[in-house]
């Protein structure tokens, strides 16, 4: 449900398009802490502009680094931002409401269950988690390691 993230490419950079302002401060983080941490890890340059053709946009130009640095360091700024997901091909009947809790709690994604048969079961939340919370859903298997 949540659009793809539009990516432009070039020799000295990578501008991720299009990124809702709601999500400014998920990126920037308090005092710009995520900002630093992620210029640090990847040896990049990161820069939040106001898009000029639709205010509530942003576009995030990374530059600096080799392209593989940037790319990771725009592959975490994505994995970071929350999502709405439509699980299509779920049989509903196999849900049991004591895993749909325990895959809000454990993996803190939001589940909500179709109300109508055109409906599809959605799944909100970071990518990654939405992930892991569907994998508990639909396949029963816990994605994370056994304590030994």
């Amino acid at each position: 449900v949540s659009g793809e993230i539009p990516q432009l490419q070039s020799a000295d950079k990578l501008v991720l398009l299009d990124i809702h302002y709601r999500n400014y401060g998920r990126i920037v983080g308090r005092g710009g802490e995520n900002v630093r941490r992620l210029e640090e890890t990847h040896g990049v340059m990161m820069t939040l502009v106001q898009n000029q053709n639709a205010l509530q946009f942003y576009n995030l130009k990374i530059s600096g680094g080799s392209p593989a640095k940037r790319r990771a360091a725009a592959q975490e700024v994505i994995e970071g931002l929350p999502v709405t997901i439509e699980c299509s091909n779920v049989d509903l009947r196999q849900l049991r409401h004591l895993k749909m809790r325990s895959s809000e709690t454990e993996f803190f994604v939001s589940v909500r269950r179709p109300m109508s048969r055109d409906e599809k079961l959605q799944l909100s939340g970071r990518i990654n988690d939405c992930r892991k919370a569907f994998d508990l859903l639909v396949n029963g298997r816990d994605p994370r390691p056994s304590p030994k």
